[in-house]
Formats: structure tokens, C-alpha cells, sequence
């Protein structure tokens, strides 16, 4: 039929004309914006999904700065901690030269010069150790967590007190009467036992017989050899030294046994490394003691602070790991396919422009009534 009034055909036309225009405005604001959904209504649940992943890969990044953060306070820890073992190290060469019967009262006063500016430094890095003006070996930083997370994830490193006056930097020293130089092991004498609680809580005892004839300082090299937690030795006035670290015994030891009540030993005196003095020979060889002592506790939290970095090291490696993978789902839903909408935009431009040509044909159909009045 042809008719004036209703033009169906151009309706038609221009209806598929403005669904090829919307879709090539929609091919051009995917490929501006970089993204395929730009709104809710483009994909509701992909918009929900995307947006959790965001979220989550938003908070990996941050848990991936803080485990950097970690890991950095860990390092500057560790690395005080090398030098204080390097200062103890060589304070403990200083102390077996000391002991050695060889230097006499001048060169041991010259060797306690130097252990004195040793101290010294001991206590400086303890004390001026810091991360972002935070204390780190001065006893006042304790446990503190990093959020290593998407969400509230977190591990803890604990940093201990390293000043050199603090027990664990020593432990308890007794002292007996002082025997004649021909003293001997006999019968009366022969035994000693050291009793204490270990650091687990449980009630310990070593207990040593010695032989016959022994001098002093072959007692004192006989308990050095039986067991590990009391180190014994002989002062320049043949006075038998006994000393427990705090990390061994925390509440000292208890000396039994006949040798013990014959040379009246001495209840404990704490003894710690900025107490050691090397100007003697007995303080030389308690110096010994101390230092080894000192040595354990150092190079123990040293272990713990490398435990701390390898675990860290881990987690970074896995929050990169999923970071990465997080990262690359989100893009596969929200991201726009260049390849595709870019060929979907010629489509529609195309589709459009042949659709426009068509219009106007179909706007010319109506003229054609007239054909039929002539």
C-alpha cells in the first residue's frame, strides 16, 4: 500500500538507525574509558565481582608495603645485631688474652682499656638502634604487628632488650674461700652437685665426683668438662669461680656436695657485661663466662630475627603471586577487548552509515503518490 501518512518502512529504518548509533557510541566509550562495564547496567554481576576483586587487590598492595616495611626493620635489626656480635667476638679475644699467665697486671690494664671503650659501643648500638625514630634494642619497642594481608592478616616480631647491664647479658657468679696452693681432692672434698631450674621451669641437677689428688685447677677443668651450664675457674689467689648464665639457669644454681661446704661457696652476684673487668686474671677468665653467655643470647635473637626475614620473604613472594593473579581476573571482566570492540565500533559505523543511506530512500517512498495524481 502506498500511503502519505504512515511510513513504515522509514519508521523501521530509523529504528535500527538509532540502535546502530547507541551501539557505536558505546564502542567508542569502552575504547576511551579502557573498560568494558562502565556502569551497572552494562553487567551488574561483573560490576559486583570486579569491584570485590578490586578491593582485594587494593589491600595486597598495601599488605605488600607493609611486609617491605617489615622486612626493612628486620634488616636494620639484624644488621646492629652483627656488629654487636663482632664487639663480643672480639671481647672475648681480649679475655683469653688476659687470662693468659704470660701478661702481667700493666698489660692486663691495657687490655681493659679497650674492653671498657667495647662496652662503651656495646650499650651505643643498643641504645641508638632505630627504624623511623623508633628504638629498636633499647627494651622499649616489644612486639609489634605488621598487617601482611588483604584483610587483617598479621604477623608480630618482637625485638628484645640489648643493653648490656640486663641479666641476659650475663648471669650469676659464686666464689669459694681461697685454698692453699698445695690443696688436693680427697674424700672430704670429692663431690658437688648444681641444682636449678631450667628456662623450660623443671628442676635440673648435675652432679660430679672427682679424682683423688686433683688440684684446684684440674677440679676446675674436670666440671668444665662433666656439663655445660656452670663454667668454673681459678682465681690468681687459688679461689675455685663458678658462674650459671641466665639463659641456662634464669634463677641461678644451688652448689651441694662436699666440695661446695668445705670452700663455703658464695650465694650468687648477678654479673653482666657492663660489670666484666679483665684488669685480673679471675676477672679475665669470669669475663670468659660472661661474654659466651652474651654471645648465646646475641646470636639466638639474631636466629629469630632471620626466621622472622625468610618468613617475610615468603609472603611477599606470594602476595606478588596473588596480586598477580587477582589482578589479571579483574581485567578479564572489566577490561575492554581492544580487538573486539574496536572491530564492533567499523561495524556499527558501517552498519550506521548504511542505515543513514537507506533513511532516505525510504523518505523518498511517499513522493512516489504522486506519480499516480499526474
Amino acid at each position: 500500500m502506498v500511503s502519505l501518512n504512515t511510513n513504515v518502512t522509514a519508521m523501521m529504518t530509523q529504528r535500527h538507525l538509532s540502535h546502530a548509533a547507541e551501539q557505536n557510541i558505546e564502542s567508542q566509550r569502552n575504547l576511551t574509558s579502557g573498560y568494558r562495564i562502565n556502569s551497572a547496567s552494562d553487567d551488574a554481576a561483573g560490576l559486583q565481582i570486579s569491584n570485590t576483586l578490586n578491593v582485594q587487590t587494593r589491600g595486597l598492595d598495601v599488605a605488600l608495603r607493609n611486609a617491605h616495611d617489615a622486612y626493612s626493620v628486620a634488616q636494620t635489626a639484624e644488621g646492629a645485631l652483627h656488629e654487636s656480635s663482632d664487639i663480643l667476638q672480639r671481647l672475648r679475644s681480649l679475655g683469653l688474652q688476659a687470662a693468659n699467665g704470660s701478661n702481667d697486671s700493666s698489660d692486663r690494664q691495657s687490655i681493659q682499656y679497650e674492653v671498657v671503650a667495647l662496652q662503651d659501643e656495646l650499650d651505643r648500638v643498643a641504645i641508638t638502634t632505630t627504624f623511623a625514630d623508633k628504638n629498636l634494642f633499647d627494651g622499649s619497642y616489644g612486639s609489634q604487628s605488621f598487617h601482611i594481608g588483604a584483610n587483617a592478616n598479621s604477623i608480630s616480631l618482637t625485638l628484645k632488650n640489648m643493653r648490656s647491664h640486663i641479666p641476659e647479658m650475663g648471669g650469676q657468679h659464686y666464689i669459694g674461700d681461697a685454698v692453699d696452693k698445695d690443696w688436693r681432692v680427697t674424700s672430704d672434698n670429692q663431690s658437688i652437685s648444681f641444682e636449678y631450674l631450667d628456662k623450660e621451669g623443671r628442676h635440673q641437677t648435675e652432679s660430679i665426683e672427682f679424682k683423688l689428688g686433683d688440684r684446684v685447677e684440674q677440679v676446675a677443668t674436670y666440671i668444665n668438662a662433666q656439663q655445660s651450664i656452670v663454667s668454673a675457674s681459678v682465681t690468681e689467689n687459688h679461689e675455685l669461680q663458678f658462674f650459671a648464665s641466665t639463659l641456662n639457669a634464669p634463677e641461678g644454681v644451688e652448689l651441694k656436695g662436699r666440695l661446695a661446704n668445705e670452700l663455703d661457696v658464695s650465694s650468687g652476684e648477678l654479673v653482666a657485661m657492663d660489670d666484666i673487668d679483665m684488669s685480673t686474671v679471675g676477672g679475665a677468665q669470669l669475663s670468659i663466662g660472661v661474654i659466651d653467655a652474651a654471645i648465646k643470647y646475641v646470636d639466638s635473637h639474631r636466629s629469630e630475627i632471620g626466621g622472622f626475614q625468610n618468613r617475610i620473604s615468603g609472603t611477599m613472594d606470594n602476595l606478588n603471586t596473588v596480586n598477580r593473579s587477582v589482578t589479571e581476573s579483574k581485567g578479564r571482566i572489566r577490561d575492554t577487548d581492544f580487538a573486539r570492540e574496536s572491530t564492533e565500533m567499523v561495524r556499527s559505523k558501517v552498519l550506521q552509515d548504511a542505515t543513514t543511506a537507506l533513511l532516505a530512500q525510504a523518505k523518498q517512498k511517499p513522493s512516489s503518490a504522486l506519480g499516480l495524481l499526474s
